[in-house]
C-alpha cells in the first residue's frame, strides 16, 4: 500500500533528458510510420516539447495528439504543434516561450519543470545553478 510517486522527467538528469526525448522520439515515428511527414528539426522540437509539456509524457501525448488535427498537406509542423499545445490547453497555457522562432533556453526547461511540481506541492531539491535560479523564481510552498 505504500504511495509511488511518478515524477515528470527531470531536465537537468541526463537519463531523464533521454528518457523523455525517447518517448517523443518513439511518438514521431509511430506517426511517420502512418504517412505524415515530420516539417522540424526532432531534437529541436523535443526541447520544445518538453518545456510545453514540463517533462510531462503524458502531456506530450496530449500536445501531439491535438496537433494531428492541424497537421496540413500531411506535414507535422511547428506551427500545427503549437495550435495543437494551445486548443489541448484550451487557452490556459501561454504557447510563446516553447514554440517562439529561438529554441527555449535550459533555463526556460528547468522553469518549466520547476512550476509544474510547485503546482503538485512537491518540493525539489536544487542540484544545478538552474534549478537554484528557477527554485528562486517558483519558489516552492513546502
Amino acid at each position: 500500500m505504500k504511495t509511488i510517486e511518478y515524477h515528470p522527467y527531470r531536465w537537468t538528469r541526463e537519463e531523464d533528458v533521454d528518457a523523455f526525448v525517447g518517448a517523443f522520439l518513439s511518438a514521431l515515428e509511430i506517426l511517420q510510420e502512418a504517412g505524415l511527414k515530420i516539417g522540424f528539426d526532432e531534437l529541436d522540437m523535443a526541447r520544445r516539447i518538453y518545456g510545453a509539456s514540463s517533462g510531462r509524457v503524458g502531456m506530450m501525448l496530449r500536445i501531439m495528439k491535438a496537433s494531428l488535427f492541424q497537421a496540413k498537406e500531411g506535414t507535422l509542423t511547428i506551427d500545427a504543434i503549437a495550435r495543437g499545445w494551445d486548443l489541448g490547453l484550451q487557452g490556459n497555457g501561454d504557447v510563446e516561450p516553447f514554440f517562439a522562432s529561438e529554441e527555449p533556453s535550459d533555463a526556460a526547461l528547468v522553469r518549466s519543470y520547476a512550476a509544474v511540481m510547485q503546482k503538485a506541492d512537491v518540493r525539489i531539491a536544487p542540484a544545478t545553478l538552474d534549478e537554484f535560479e528557477a527554485a528562486r523564481l517558483v519558489p516552492l510552498s513546502k
